[in-house]
């Protein structure tokens, strides 16, 4: 199995709750030969497993907040999620979506594809939005 490449964009964003200027992990690509696949955090919610890796190649940056699982009210579940960097407030989607635009690569790596990578890649791929999870 193929080593897949990740690789994480982030952008800066002013924190809705407190008001503090943080930064987000906007986009995920997952490639692998000529196949690739962008996705948000919240879809490492079926891969929990593969959050560390990301957090340890961002490690250096002090500007980005906990990548993990909060709950949300106004969805009624849990699930992974930016946070900010100062008071831990929930990120979603709709933030890392607008987010996009003021992206920037902030980390690029290999992972062997058996740790999981592969498996969500292909789980990417074959999902009808392009996304592992529905809102």
């Amino acid at each position: 199995m193929e080593d897949v490449l990740i690789l994480v964009r982030t952008a800066p964003v002013v924190c809705w709750s407190c008001g503090a200027e943080t930064s987000i992990v906007s986009s995920i690509e997952l490639s692998r030969n000529d196949t690739s696949a962008v996705c948000a955090v919240s879809d490492f919610t079926a891969y929990p497993q593969l959050i560390r890796p990301i957090e340890a190649s961002l490690r250096s940056r002090i500007d980005i907040g906990a990548l993990k699982s909060r709950y949300s009210g106004t969805l009624a579940r849990s699930y992974v999620s930016n946070g900010c960097a100062h008071c831990d407030a929930l990120f979603g989607q709709h933030f890392e979506i607008h987010a996009r635009y003021d992206e920037q690569l902030a980390s690029r790596f290999t992972a062997a594809g058996v740790e999981g990578w592969d498996a969500m890649l292909k789980d990417l791929l074959a999902s009808e939005d392009g996304h592992l999870l529905t809102f």
